[in-house]
């Protein structure tokens, strides 16, 4: 149904630059705004009296907010809740899909994330985004929140159209992203800041000869894909020769480190603080396409908390997933996968700043482990981006 009559649903729409508002969105909004300020609020109105009031007003945006303010006025919540409350943005835009190898995995994280919020009480716009350009919903928006995996989505570029355009969004920066996503300027960071992570060199088309420093088994990875798309292990020469050719449909230069044989690990990172430690047990030698999504070679088991990691070991992950994510300028979010040997060595292999984002993916499933649910975790995350003042 559309909200009032139509001369009041035109001038709604002209004034926030909305669409038509259905009545269950404004019901939802105006339900999670009294929620947010505290449980008596939340508990002000039933569903059948909010609908009366929105009735009431039309549903017109400024009336609902009118009534949360007076709502939070009457001393029915604290001080803290009503900054908490004031600070829900209205309006998100939600970019999903891009044009990388990874379109169709951000398509889901993005329906995932969008879903979430509108539980949550918010206005979302989902964007299946083509390239860079700033679209009329992101500029309306009160936050944008990118949902992208590879290419142009995570590289920097859209964070740099989004900064040009002086929009507040989810998750690092142009420059950090566009460190995070390479893996040969992420291993340059590590080294410089005394990260630990697998000895490594760089070839390209014109010189495919095995570098010098290492020695077989290796992996071969294009540094700027991501979901583990453009990868190869290389135990033989005639391994090496083939890791190559398939490696380089996906980039001119690729990056070549020694094979760690130990766990592979993973730490979420939220506003500078660490989630618990997630164990990967692949089914077969790495953690590649097939581990993550298609499990033709058998399921992966993901533990949290891990069962062959010491609690010291996971205290040390974390710790240097934070460092990785301060050195880096990442912000909001971030991943940061670890190998840890048995004899408790550990070696960062890359970050990602915009990491999977269904209800099971990683990140996600760590945040559980705190009591964060997916939907509160969507909220923080917004949250976050709100606290940055607009360009």
């Amino acid at each position: 149904m559309i909200v009032g009559d139509a001369a009041i649903n035109q001038r709604v729409s002209q004034r926030f630059h909305l669409k038509p508002l259905r009545a269950d969105d404004m019901e939802n909004y105006l339900r999670h705004r009294l929620r947010v300020a505290g449980h008596a609020t939340g508990n002000l109105f039933s569903p059948t009296a909010a609908m009366e009031i929105f009735n009431a007003t039309h549903g017109v945006p400024r009336e609902v907010n009118r009534l949360a303010k007076l709502a939070l006025e009457h001393a029915w919540v604290t001080e803290a809740a009503k900054v908490e409350a004031a600070a829900v943005p209205f309006k998100v835009a939600v970019l999903k899909g891009g044009t990388s190898s990874e379109r169709s995995v951000s398509l889901e994280s993005g329906g995932g994330v969008a879903k979430a919020l509108r539980n949550a009480g918010y206005f979302v716009d989902e964007i299946d985004v083509q390239d860079t350009g700033i679209t009329a919903e992101m500029r309306n928006a009160d936050v944008v929140f990118p949902v992208l995996h590879g290419g142009f989505g995570e590289n920097g570029d859209i964070q740099k159209s989004l900064e040009d355009a002086g929009l507040r969004f989810v998750g690092s920066g142009s420059e950090a992203s566009a460190i995070i996503i390479d893996k040969i300027k992420s291993k340059q960071l590590m080294e410089k800041h005394g990260i630990p992570t697998a000895p490594w060199a760089v070839v390209t088309k014109g010189n495919r000869a095995f570098p010098s420093s290492l020695s077989l088994p290796v992996v071969i990875k294009a540094p700027r894909e991501g979901s583990t798309v453009g990868i190869a292990i290389a135990e033989t020469v005639e391994e090496w020769e083939a890791g190559l050719d398939k490696c380089f449909a996906y980039d001119s230069e690729l990056l070549v480190e020694k094979f760690i044989n130990g766990m592979e690990t993973t730490v979420g990172i939220l506003n500078g603080e660490p989630l618990p430690v997630i164990e990967i047990q692949v089914p077969g030698k790495i953690y590649d396409f097939d581990a993550k999504y298609t499990h033709n070679q058998g399921e992966t088991r993901y533990l949290c908390p891990p069962e062959n990691i010491s609690k010291e070991l996971q205290k040390k992950a974390q710790e240097i997933a934070v460092k990785f994510y301060q050195v880096s300028g990442a912000r909001d979010i971030l991943r940061v996968d670890i190998f840890i040997t048995k004899s408790g060595e550990m070696y960062v292999l890359e970050g990602n700043s915009l990491p999977g984002f269904t209800a099971s993916s990683l990140v996600p499933k760590a945040a559980g482990k705190t009591g964060l649910s997916f939907e509160k975790l969507c909220v923080f995350l917004l949250q976050c981006a709100m606290k940055r003042p607009k360009s």
